[in-house]
């Protein structure tokens, strides 16, 4: 009797086992506007060159650099795989701000929670929102993406259009920079706004039985709403317009 039901008790130690659901994803990203400031005479002309400048210049960074998608069940980290040596600190900080991937991001399904650690203007932050804010728009538009038959869902939030391609064979309902809730992977992420249109794009997805992979929480700096990080911006706007006019 107490071997059979040792054996009982493996059994379901055994399926909770194979019930865990361990992943890493790579994902690169790209600024769609850099081509066309580039390539566009008149809007060159137009633009200012120090701005113009530095997206051409973050264009270029991000060609080099690679972000990771880490799962384990119900939570996830978004965060930089590589810090490049000997980059400019400046532009891989804007590049990586104008994408959203600065810091580390959190993503909880159970709890609803996305945590966005990240240092906003000189200050230690962690923005808090909910996937409950993401409220996706279904279609039946698919397409094929690294041999996967992926699904469009829209969303368009106050500053951005949002366009992700997901894919209901990989039932991980995460995807990069803290967008997720889907029935499934999202494999390409495209937002477009008035100051950078991006992309996110993956390269690579391992699926895993084992467990070498941890989540953390982000526990540095101030929690945050989106409404009171906009007010440190106006803050901080303001305090560089007075400095600037008192020089």
């Amino acid at each position: 009797m107490k071997i059979a039901l040792n054996i009982v008790i493996i059994f379901f130690l055994l399926l909770s086992v194979q019930a865990q659901e361990y992943a890493t994803v790579i994902y690169k990203a790209k600024l769609l506007d850099a081509e066309f400031l580039k390539n566009n005479s008149s809007k060159n002309k137009e633009a200012n060159e120090f701005v113009k400048n530095l997206l051409l210049e973050s264009a270029d960074f991000l060609k080099q650099s690679n972000f990771e998608l880490k799962i384990i069940n119900n939570e996830a980290n978004f965060s930089i795989v590589n810090s490049l040596a000997g980059s400019n600190e400046y532009v891989s900080k804007f590049a990586y701000a104008i994408i959203n991937a600065d810091g580390l991001i959190y993503t909880n399904l159970q709890t609803k929670q996305v945590l966005h650690q990240m240092v906003a203007f000189d200050n230690p932050v962690i923005l808090v929102s909910t996937l409950d804010e993401q409220q996706w728009n279904y279609t039946n538009e698919t397409k094929e993406i690294s041999g996967y038959t992926c699904f469009k869902a829209k969303l368009k939030d106050e500053r951005s259009n949002i366009t992700a391609w997901y894919s209901p064979k990989i039932t991980l309902p995460f995807g990069p920079a803290g967008y997720g809730g889907l029935p499934g992977l999202i494999l390409e992420l495209e937002v477009q706004n008035e100051f950078s249109p991006y992309i996110y794009y993956v390269t690579t997805i391992n699926i895993k039985s084992d467990n070498k992979i941890e989540i953390s929480k982000p526990n540095k700096g101030k929690l945050v709403t989106k409404e009171q990080l906009d007010e440190m911006g106006e803050k901080a706007k303001s305090s560089f317009y007075l400095c600037k006019g008192n020089n």
